[in-house]
């Protein structure tokens, strides 16, 4: 779900090989770092994270996909 509360799921369709996923913070900074064999997808913990607005960055099969998650409380 987006907005996010404890925990979010990104799903990557279309990717057949390894993947990888970052989840950066309004400051720049990784908060988060997967990879995975297979782009399958994943289930991120966010009650650690602060409230706010974050860019996740997919990686697969030499493509790179963002979208925006954002974190309430």
């Amino acid at each position: 779900p987006n907005p996010a509360e404890g925990a979010a799921t990104v799903r990557l369709t279309g990717a057949a090989g390894p993947a990888r996923l970052r989840v950066v913070d309004p400051l720049g900074r990784v908060v988060a770092r997967v990879e995975r064999p297979a782009a399958d997808g994943w289930t991120l913990a966010t009650d650690g994270w602060a409230p706010g607005v974050y860019t996740v960055v997919a990686e697969a099969d030499g493509a790179t996909a963002r979208t925006r998650l954002i974190v309430v409380r």
